[in-house]
């Protein structure tokens, strides 16, 4: 009876130059697979944050503005290192400009900067809504920062130790990789009743 050998035996080879890649790499692929997910989800959002423009890239057009009216606000604020609170003055200003023969009237929000009705300053719209001001050339803020540093780290640290798996000569679990063969099918030699011949062949009867 001819053996047929089981391609789910443990000298399968495996099935992609990826997956022998993989395999070879040993479970050092994993932390770095970690790394590069980091990379594609950390970078993707750092690069649309970076590429959508803002005031202080020239995105948004300046142009002057005139104080027209002033409020007066009273508010507390919370220190969050001190837990202290303190009471704090911010004055709300209505700002008059005009953007393409359009005149608006708008406030930029609460300030602690006291204006004065009759002030005169650049402020700075959004092209896509002129309704939205600025009175100073604000960037993307810490998002930019937060979004690198993050990134930046977790692809440091999975990747290092990803690099020091494989350094190491660290390999899979045998148990893992191997997947057990299928059983032999038992088969009847009617010459010799008494005997397996899926577990011994030893040739002719005697």
């Amino acid at each position: 009876m001819t053996h047929v050998p089981d391609a789910s035996g443990p000298t399968a080879a495996p099935r992609s130059r990826f997956g022998a890649w993989v395999v070879g790499l040993g479970p050092g692929a994993i932390p770095l697979g970690v790394a590069l997910l980091c990379l594609i989800g950390f970078g993707l959002p750092l690069v649309l944050v970076l590429a959508n423009p803002g005031p202080a890239d020239g995105g948004w057009p300046p142009t002057e503005a005139e104080v027209v009216k002033v409020t007066r606000l009273s508010a507390d604020r919370t220190d969050p290192d001190t837990r202290r609170t303190r009471k704090v003055t911010e004055y709300v200003a209505v700002m008059r400009y005009t953007v393409d023969g359009v005149e608006y009237e708008r406030s930029p929000g609460p300030s602690e900067w006291q204006y004065r009705v009759g002030d005169t300053l650049t402020v700075y719209y959004d092209g896509t809504n002129p309704e939205d001001i600025r009175t100073y050339p604000a960037g993307k803020g810490f998002v930019p920062w937060l979004l690198g540093g993050m990134g930046a780290g977790f692809v440091a640290i999975f990747g290092l130790i990803g690099l020091f798996l494989i350094r190491k000569g660290v390999s899979w679990p045998s148990s893992r990789l191997v997947r057990p063969s299928r059983p032999p099918i038992p088969t009847f030699d009617p010459y010799r009743p008494d005997v397996d011949s899926s577990v011994e062949d030893s040739g002719p009867p005697r």
